[in-house]
C-alpha cells in the first residue's frame, strides 16, 4: 500500500515540477487571493511545523482568526489547511477543488502546463483563508524557499527560519551554503527575519540576504533559554524560561522544542510591534496548549509508545537526545522506516545502539528504502562487534507494531519504551492504527 497524494487522484495537478511558472497564472485566474492576506512565512529543515503550531496557538489565544498551512499531512490532507486549529472541512475542500478544476481547464486552453499537486493545494489554501477573512496566516514552506509555491506572496510580516540542515539535496544543492541560499529566497524587502541558532555559514547567508533587502535580523540566543527542570516522562510537559518569560510550560518534549518555543515568542513580540495585541499571558497560554502530532508524541501510556517523524539526520539527533533525556534507563524497541534519499547510514549511527531491538518497516511512499535492505545495513554496522542489536524485518508497519507489542509483553522486565520513527509517510498511519486498535 502506498500513500499517494489525493490531489493526483482527483486529477488536480501533476507530479511535482520545481518552479513557479505554473502557479503564477493559476493565482492570477483566481484573482490572487494571497494578496488579501497577511503572512508569517516559515522556512527551514526541521521544526517548521512545531514552531508554526506554537505561534498559531499564541495568536488564537490573542483572539486572531489564524490560518495555518503546513506539510506534509499525517493522516488526511485536510490537516494541512487549518483555521484556529480546525482542519478544513471535507465539504469545503471538495468545493474549492471543483472551483480549481475550472481554473485548470482555462489554463490548459491557454497552453499552460498544469501545476503540481502541492502548488494546487497552496492556491486552494490561499483561497480558503481569503474567503474566511483570516486576520493572519502562518505559511510553512513546502520545499526549499526561493522556488517554493508559498513564495508567491507579497512581503510577509515576518520571515522565520528554523534549523537549516541537509535534506532534499537533489533540489536544493549539495552544500549547506547552497541549501541556505534556497531557503533565504523567501526573504523580501523590508521584512523582519527571525532565525533559530544556525551554523555560521547559514547565518552569513541569512544575514546577508536580510541586509540586502533592508530588513531587521534577529537571531535566537540559546544562552537565554534556560531549562528549569526535567519533568518525569508521565507529566507530558517540560518547563523552560526565555528572557523575561519565566517557567513556561510546553507539551512538546525535547530541548529542541524550547528553541522552537523561543522563536515563536520572538515572532509574537515582533507582531506586537506591528500592531497585533498579544499579551504575555496569551504567549504563556498559547505555548502551554500547543498540540502537534507525530513529534515525540506518546500515543500509548502502557507500554510507553512514542511516535516521531525524525526523517533526517538532524531529526534523528533530536529524537535520540530526547529519548535519552526521558527514557535513559529504558530498553528501546525501535520501529524504523526511511526513504532512500535520506542519510541512512548517519541516521543508523545516531539512533541504533547495540542494546536496542530494531524492527524495520516500509514507509508508504514510492521512495521507501525496503525494510530488508535497512535491516541489512543495520546488521553490517554492528558486524564483528561484541554486541549486536536484535533486528527484525516487518515490511508492513502494522506487523511491525504488533511485533513490538509482543516483544514488550514477553519481556520479564517491562522497563522498555517503543518508538516508531523515521518517515512521516508511515508515522501517521501508525498513530491511526493504534487509535483503532484501542488497547494493548
Amino acid at each position: 500500500m502506498e500513500k499517494t497524494d489525493p490531489l493526483i487522484n482527483t486529477g488536480l495537478g501533476v507530479k511535482p515540477k520545481f518552479g513557479l511558472e505554473q502557479l503564477k497564472p493559476m493565482l492570477a485566474l483566481m484573482g490572487d487571493p494571497q494578496k488579501s492576506l497577511s503572512f508569517v512565512h516559515v522556512a527551514g529543515t526541521n521544526g517548521k511545523g512545531s514552531t508554526s503550531a506554537f505561534l498559531s496557538h499564541i495568536l488564537v489565544k490573542a483572539g486572531y482568526k489564524t490560518g495555518l498551512f503546513t506539510s506534509p499531512y499525517l493522516c488526511k490532507i485536510n490537516e494541512q489547511i487549518k483555521i484556529n486549529h480546525v482542519d478544513i472541512a471535507s465539504e469545503a475542500l471538495d468545493s474549492l477543488m471543483s472551483r480549481t478544476k475550472a481554473i485548470l481547464m482555462k489554463m490548459e486552453e491557454a497552453g499552460y502546463e498544469p501545476p503540481s499537486p502541492f502548488e494546487v493545494l497552496t492556491a486552494i489554501s490561499f483561497q480558503y483563508f481569503s474567503d474566511q477573512n483570516c486576520d493572519i496566516v502562518i505559511l510553512e514552506v513546502g520545499l526549499g524557499g526561493r522556488l517554493d509555491a508559498t513564495n508567491l506572496i507579497d512581503p510577509p510580516l515576518v520571515s522565520v527560519f528554523t534549523p537549516i540542515s541537509f535534506d532534499h539535496m537533489e533540489f536544493l544543492g549539495w552544500t549547506l551554503k547552497d541549501i541556505a541560499k534556497q531557503k533565504a529566497g523567501i526573504i523580501k524587502r523590508g521584512t523582519t527575519v527571525i532565525t533559530s541558532p544556525q551554523e555560521a555559514e547559514v547565518i552569513d547567508v541569512l544575514f546577508s540576504e536580510t541586509k540586502e533587502n533592508d530588513g531587521e535580523f534577529i537571531q535566537i540566543d540559546p544562552t537565554k533559554i534556560l531549562t528549569n527542570q526535567t519533568l518525569n516522562e508521565n507529566s507530558g510537559l517540560q518547563t523552560f524560561s526565555y528572557k523575561d518569560f519565566l517557567d513556561l510550560k510546553i507539551p512538546l518534549l525535547g530541548k529542541h522544542q524550547t528553541i522552537n518555543g523561543a522563536v515563536a515568542i520572538e515572532t509574537a513580540l515582533i507582531l506586537q510591534k506591528k500592531g497585533f495585541v498579544i499579551s504575555n499571558e496569551n504567549i504563556r497560554d498559547g505555548l502551554l496548549n500547543t498540540f502537534w502530532p507525530g513529534r515525540f508524541e506518546r500515543v500509548i501510556n502502557e507500554p510507553p509508545f512514542i511516535i516521531d517523524g525524525a526523517h533526517n539526520l538532524k531529526g534523528a539527533i533530536a529524537l535520540n537526545s530526547t529519548l535519552e533525556e526521558y527514557y535513559k534507563t529504558y530498553k528501546k524497541i525501535i520501529i524504523l522506516g526511511l526513504l532512500q534519499d535520506k542519510e541512512v547510514e548517519e541516521i543508523i549511527d545516531v539512533l541504533i545502539k547495540s542494546e536496542n531491538t530494531v524492527i524495520t518497516v516500509n514507509p508508504l511512499n514510492e521512495r521507501f528504502l525496503p525494510a530488508e535492505i535497512l535491516s541489512q545495513r543495520i546488521k553490517e554496522k554492528f558486524k564483528g562487534g561484541p554486541q549486536q542489536p536484535q533486528v527484525f524485518t516487518c515490511p508492513d508497519f502494522r506487523d511491525g507494531v504488533e511485533w513490538a507489542l509482543k516483544l514488550y509483553q514477553e519481556r520479564e522486565c517491562k522497563l522498555s519504551v517503543i518508538c516508531a520513527c523515521g518517515s512521516l509517510y508511515y508515522i501517521g498511519e501508525v498513530r491511526e492504527y493504534l487509535k483503532v486498535r484501542k488497547k494493548f
